[in-house]
């Protein structure tokens, strides 16, 4: 009887360790993963750089073209426009610096992910058997 039970758990924890095809093709699907997250970023990198520069020139020459005029009422909505444009500007900053760590987080994560599964492939297996037995007595 005590057979019966053994033989079924090896069974079951034969079925949980991942194939090295199964593990390659995660791989693979990472790795697409990340390449797509870091393009991404690349673009979002790109335009809010050029959002940023566009913000702080508009609202300079709003600010050089007010301040040489003295007709104050029709610059203000300009003004208003160019603080706004620069508010946006800011808040597509912080977005971008989020993203990036996010980024790197996920890539951090990812690479430990993969060591750990490369270390559990290289453990022998009864080890991991007799692991479970000592798990499954406490």
């Amino acid at each position: 009887m005590s057979e019966s039970p053994n033989k079924i758990r090896e069974q079951l924890l034969a079925q949980n360790e991942p194939t090295r095809e199964r593990r390659l093709k995660y791989e693979k699907e990472n790795q697409a993963m990340l390449n797509q997250l870091e393009v991404g970023f690349r673009r979002e990198k790109w335009g809010t750089g050029i959002l940023w520069i566009y913000a702080t020139l508009f609202m300079t020459a709003a600010l050089v073209v007010t301040g040489y005029r003295n007709q104050v009422q029709p610059e203000i909505s300009i003004l208003a426009f160019g603080f706004t444009l620069l508010i946006a500007g800011a808040v597509e900053l912080i977005k971008h610096f989020i993203n990036r760590s996010r980024v790197e987080v996920l890539k951090e994560l990812k690479a430990m992910q993969m060591q750990v599964f490369e270390l559990k492939s290289h453990l022998p297996e009864h080890s991991r058997l007799n692991r479970g037995d000592e798990q499954r007595k406490d």
